[in-house]
């Protein structure tokens, strides 16, 4: 078994402990809640997940953190897809795809790799300095939009519409 397995393996029940654990100060960041709600009620959106986590991992805070409805199926790519964010995201938009991509894909996340990851896979990138990366350095590596949160839904929609 390689060491990416036995991580994998190992790492669900201690995000489960961890999670448990947590006091809530991770929680969902502003506006998240309310633009899952707006994407959600939308003619013609569908809504995937990129991320860095494995799928598992990824399941465990969606749950905890009450938005794994919006995420029916888990689609999207995932950690254990690739190392490499491009990757990831790649594998998102192949799954969700059908057989025919969507005229306009959107990128949501927090850090360069997000951003660099959208650009990548001909995607536009809505970068949120919610993270580690404030907004100079998120617009610095080609974000095509930055919000310092999510708390605008209009404006977030917007971005997302095109």
């Amino acid at each position: 078994m390689f060491e990416r397995d036995r991580f994998r393996e190992a790492y669900a029940p201690h995000l489960q402990s961890a999670l448990f654990e947590s006091d809530g100060s991770g929680g969902l960041m502003p506006g998240v809640l309310e633009l899952l709600e707006a994407l959600s009620r939308a003619d013609g959106i569908r809504m995937g997940l990129g991320t860095g986590n494995f799928r598992g991992g990824g399941e465990l805070k969606l749950r905890h953190y009450g938005i794994g409805d919006y995420f029916p199926g888990m689609p999207g790519g995932f950690g254990e897809d690739s190392e490499s964010r491009d990757v990831v995201i790649a594998m998102a938009i192949e799954r969700m795809s059908n057989g025919r991509r969507a005229a306009r894909v959107v990128v949501v996340g927090d850090t360069p790799h997000d951003v660099t990851a959208a650009r990548a896979n001909g995607a536009v990138a809505l970068a949120v300095a919610t993270g580690r990366n404030d907004a100079a350095e998120l617009a610095a590596c080609g974000a095509d939009a930055v919000m310092s949160d999510l708390s605008d839904t209009a404006a977030a929609l917007r971005v997302i519409r095109g």
